[in-house]
């Protein structure tokens, strides 16, 4: 049954994979949440695209690139860059990953990853929510494909993550020891996406699961600005960025920035501290992206180990009464009010 996975690590007949998601950032918050009015945009794409940060032809070596970009990490939690990709690779990465969708060559996207169910099951609810099916861009896979757009694009992303990590480790004490493959996703069809977090950590959240910073990076030369429609683009929510949010409300309500899905357009952002969400996308017209975490890998594999020690306290309370149980899950009592109200509309 989807959501849940063996409990042979957790001595259970099963283990409820969804319920053990739950916190004030993570899992039925943040889905209750989406299910509210976002808050208005305070910025989103103009008459020419995205609006830039930092623009990567202007700056003279890739040293001061990166010190900017984590400056406003720094100050915002998210960073819109102009990579400077040549338009003939820019081309090639999305006819390679249009070939790839349309050819069925896309898997779930936890396959052939050694994982435990517990882990998969983790995973897939957490950070691949909105990604059934996705193509990880390996270096086996490039050359099975003939993915030479995708790979220098890949190869570009891990430069700009390797130029970033020092800077970030000193600035912003957020420290990683390497980077996943990047991960094409493909939105399509007329579907609504889910608003998360990419690590819901912190005393409001679950245990740190060693995901440190997200990148994703648009290869959509289609986009037209005239048409108004940002389906498949990336809707980011401004909370302060010195912390996770202290809850999914309080996310749901702060300022949003929209970022079309623009080629050429690379987001960074804190995997912590920035909620987010895919812009809802109608029709059959396929937008692309290459998604790519830093992550400390030693925190990533105790991450499932400390999750199930998360449920054995759970467990032990389980003689509290029904509002201490809803509360265990991380709604407070203004996220109650709100979760009625939303109930009676429904």
């Amino acid at each position: 049954e989807q959501g849940k996975a063996p409990g042979a690590l957790g001595g259970e007949d099963y283990i409820d994979v969804l319920q053990l998601l739950n916190s004030k950032i993570s899992g039925d918050s943040m889905a209750t949440a989406a299910r509210s009015a976002p808050s208005s945009l305070e910025k989103g794409p103009g008459a020419s695209g995205n609006t830039f940060d930092v623009r990567m032809a202007e700056e003279p070596e890739s040293g001061i690139a990166a010190r900017k970009i984590v400056q406003v990490l720094k100050e915002k939690g998210v960073c819109l860059c102009e990579a400077n990709a040549p338009q003939s690779i820019l081309m090639s990465a999305f006819e390679e990953g249009d070939r790839l969708w349309r050819s069925g060559a896309f898997a779930p996207t936890m396959q052939d990853m050694e994982a435990s169910e517990l882990e998969e099951e983790l995973w897939k609810n957490m950070l691949y929510q909105d990604e059934a099916k996705a193509a990880w861009i390996s270096e086996a896979a490039i050359g099975e494909f003939s993915l030479d757009g995708l790979g220098l694009v890949t190869e570009s992303m891990r430069n700009l993550a390797l130029s970033l990590q020092s800077e970030i480790g000193r600035k912003l004490g957020i420290r990683w020891n390497t980077t996943w493959d990047s991960m094409l996703a493909c939105y399509t069809g007329d579907r609504t996406y889910a608003f998360h977090l990419d690590n819901p950590q912190g005393d409001h959240g679950l245990p740190d699961n060693g995901v440190r910073l997200s990148l994703c990076y648009f290869i959509n030369p289609h986009w037209d600005p005239e048409t108004g429609y940002n389906g498949g683009g990336l809707d980011l929510y401004l909370t302060d960025p010195s912390g996770p949010p202290s809850s999914a409300a309080s996310a749901r309500r702060s300022h949003r920035l929209r970022v079309a899905p623009h080629a050429d357009t690379l987001v960074a952002f804190l995997s912590q501290r920035v909620a987010h969400q895919v812009v809802e996308t109608k029709g059959d017209d396929v937008w692309l992206c290459l998604w790519m975490w830093c992550v400390d890998e030693q925190i990533v594999s105790e991450f499932p180990q400390k999750m199930l020690e998360r449920r054995e306290v759970a467990l032990d309370d389980d003689d509290d009464d029904d509002h201490d149980d809803v509360v265990s899950l991380g709604l407070d009592d203004d996220e109650l009010d709100r979760t009625s109200e939303l109930s009676e509309c429904d």
